[in-house]
């Protein structure tokens, strides 16, 4: 593990004293407390989706009995990363390649048929470090980047104070060089995969210095240990607080599953952090529907698992993934209950799956390949899913809804029209307020 690196820490900002004289969490002077989950944010009805080739923005509607085109916007360049804070209403978008991070202040729309406002840009950052992911905590006003230094490739977390107009810089701390990682903002924790030892870290991000919890890293390659020509890899490691639960895709051939783990739930009250009253020793790993000690042949498979988004309120759990559709490989969504069993989301289509497609007069046409980025409108029962053109570098992608219900069935949300809403050239992220 790498040394933590601490420096410009405003200690009353993150629970210590202004004099000075502070003490830290579960030492002489301070007791422990528990608090409650907050509750799940309403949702507005606009998904938001960034690319990664393009600076366009575009957003569509997701609160109407049909998939609605809202608009689109100029960014300030090409799009690595989004994060949404649906507690104060902000998007905020990673552009690596200018090295900068915005802040845009989102408008909820009255109903269904009120258009949508353009985004405004409320403040912007730019690290000395190149930023790649960005994720917000909007319970205890904090914004974390992903950053790495392009000439030794070190990467460090940055940790900004998000409660003023401006953002101001915390600290930082070395972490390993991942795209997995994900914070539980209620309870204030990081969870990171490191590659080189194959576990996931959790970090307790209170008070005035990170601390690496009991039990951590959670030995993710050792609990999945088949091996065929594919590496192991963990893509889109996502957290969800309501649940204490950790979801990650294994993209891993026919090895491919999702990958899940529980973890104590407590609830840390005012001036308490999560490591005076839990730890990761009790984490349970979840076993899902692919069991992979099962030759392949003789069950139903994935070719790669991207990940999945949750609904919290329905107890539902839509992966992502890859498979053979008879004559290619192309991508598909399935629906999971909260015991990772497959619900057979779409029972007319090969193995319950619901199949990408390109659609015309409500019909569909060809398969379509995407990378996992999507995102869930509980609140109006609605799955985005974001397509890319991998045949066509210069190709506009789509976007793919499903309304579903609360039994996980899930039915294609078109446009008026009978066909997906367009894309620009390599939709990167997806975020539904």
């Amino acid at each position: 593990m790498k040394p933590f690196i601490m420096f410009a820490l405003v200690l009353n900002a993150c629970g210590g004293s202004s004099d000075g004289d502070s003490e830290a969490p579960g030492e002489t002077g301070t007791s422990a407390t528990e608090g409650v989950l907050p509750e799940l944010p309403n949702q507005a009805g606009v998904a938001y989706v960034a690319h990664y080739l393009n600076n366009e923005l575009i957003w569509t509607r997701t609160d109407g009995p049909a998939a609605v085109s809202g608009g689109s916007m100029s960014l300030a360049g090409s799009t690595h990363d989004v994060d949404l804070d649906a507690v104060n209403d902000r998007l905020v978008v990673v552009h690596d390649v200018v090295g900068q991070v915005d802040i845009y202040q989102l408008e909820r729309p009255k109903n269904a048929s009120s258009a949508v406002t353009e985004p405004v840009l409320t403040a912007s950052i730019r690290p000395d470090l190149t930023p790649l992911f960005a994720r917000v905590d909007a319970y205890h006003q904090r914004l974390y980047l992903f950053t790495i230094d392009g000439n030794t490739g070190e990467s460090m977390m940055e940790i900004y104070d998000d409660s003023a107009e401006e953002p101001s810089l915390l600290g930082s701390f070395a972490v390993p060089t991942s795209a997995a990682w994900d914070i539980d903002p209620v309870r204030q924790l990081l969870f990171i995969y490191d590659p080189a030892d194959g576990g996931v870290h959790v970090h307790d991000l209170f008070g005035d210095s990170p601390k690496e919890l009991d039990g951590s890293p959670i030995p993710f390659n050792e609990w999945y240990p088949e091996e065929n020509s594919w590496a192991f890899s963990v893509r889109n490691l996502r957290v969800e607080p309501w649940t204490g639960r950790v979801f990650a895709g294994r993209p891993q051939g026919t090895l491919s599953e999702l990958m899940a783990f529980s973890y104590d739930g407590v609830v840390p009250g005012p001036q308490t952090a999560y490591a005076q009253l839990a730890d990761m020793t009790s984490v349970t790993k979840l076993e899902d529907a692919f069991d992979v000690s099962v030759s392949h042949e003789e069950r139903p498979y994935l070719l790669e698992s991207h990940g999945a988004v949750a609904d919290v309120e329905d107890e539902l759990l839509f992966v992502s993934g890859r498979a053979w559709n008879g004559t290619a490989s192309t991508d598909l969504v399935l629906s999971m209950n909260s015991d990772l069993e497959d619900l057979g989301a779409c029972p007319d289509q090969d193995d319950g799956w619901c199949w990408l497609r390109s659609y015309s007069s409500g019909e569909p046409g060809s398969y379509l390949m995407a990378e996992g980025a999507n995102c869930v409108d509980q609140t109006n029962n609605v799955l985005v899913t974001t397509t890319v053109d991998l045949e066509d570098g210069e190709g506009a992608g789509q976007l793919m809804l499903f309304s579903y219900d609360s039994a996980g069935k899930m039915s294609p949300m078109l446009k008026s029209s009978g066909s997906n809403p367009v894309a620009s050239v390599y939709p990167v992220d997806a975020v539904c307020h």
